[in-house]
This record gives C-alpha cells, sequence and structure tokens, in this order.
C-alpha cells in the first residue's frame, strides 16, 4: 500500500546507499580478489523468487555490512545489483555543497569539541535552514542535502 512515510523512507534509504557508494568508490583498493562470495548467487535467487526486491534488497544491505569484503568489492557488487534494480547508484554526481554550509559545519564540529551545545544545536538548525542535513562521524562530520 502506498504512503508518503514509505515513500520518504524509500527517498533515504536510496541516499544512504548512494553515499555509501561514494564511500566505497573512493577507498584503496587490492586488485586480487581471489576468493568468492555468495552475495551474487543469493541476490539472482531472490531476484528469480517471483521478483522479491524487499529480500534482495536486504541481500545487498547484508553485503554491505560484511566485514570479510573489501570496500572495492562492495562497490562492484552494487553496481552489478543495480543492474537489476535500476536505481541509478553510480551516477549519482558529486553534490557542489556551497561555502557557507561547509563553514557553518565547521564551527559547528568545533562547538561540539569544546562541548558548546547550545551552540551545535543552533548551527545544525542553521545548516537545516539552508537545506542540508549535518551528521556526526568519527572524522568529523558529513553533509547531505535534503
Amino acid at each position: 500500500m502506498f504512503s508518503y512515510d514509505a515513500l520518504e523512507g524509500a527517498k533515504i534509504s536510496r541516499r544512504k546507499l548512494m553515499d555509501k557508494l561514494l564511500e566505497f568508490q573512493d577507498s584503496s583498493h587490492n586488485q586480487n580478489h581471489s576468493h568468492s562470495n555468495s552475495y551474487p548467487d543469493q541476490f539472482n535467487a531472490d531476484i528469480n523468487d517471483d521478483l522479491n526486491t524487499p529480500k534482495a534488497l536486504a541481500t545487498l544491505w547484508n553485503m554491505l555490512k560484511d566485514p570479510t569484503l573489501e570496500n572495492h568489492q562492495k562497490y562492484l557488487l552494487v553496481l552489478e545489483f543495480d543492474r537489476v534494480l535500476g536505481l541509478n547508484l553510480g551516477k549519482r554526481e558529486q553534490e557542489q555543497i556551497p561555502s557557507a554550509v561547509k563553514t557553518l559545519a565547521e564551527e559547528r564540529l568545533h562547538a561540539r569539541k569544546t562541548k558548546d551545545w547550545t551552540k551545535a544545536d543552533h548551527l545544525r538548525d542553521q545548516i537545516a535552514s539552508l537545506g542540508y542535513i549535518v551528521g556526526d562521524t568519527a572524522e568529523g562530520y558529513t553533509l547531505t542535502k535534503k
């Protein structure tokens, strides 16, 4: 059944998947991929099971979480799976984030490091008003367009 909540959830999931793909694309990789994995076979079985797309997507997300696979392998598998799914994941271009948004994000990071939570919250709201979502990571932050 269609709902706007489900549509928004799908939009968020697709953006997360595209962000992961960009992360994996930029990672260094070893050309030796001699050990095989069962993800392509499982994905094909899911799709061949009366086009069970939810199960195929679950296989894709499980593959992304697998610590035994190198990031480059994950990148190649996502592109292979996307040939069936048609989400155009490989066609995402790096978004140009305005310098004003980056400056606010840097200020927010500094406020968080100095434990000035009120200022950090205010800066997050400013960033949101400019159409971006700021996320916290171990390395600093991420910025994505709403």
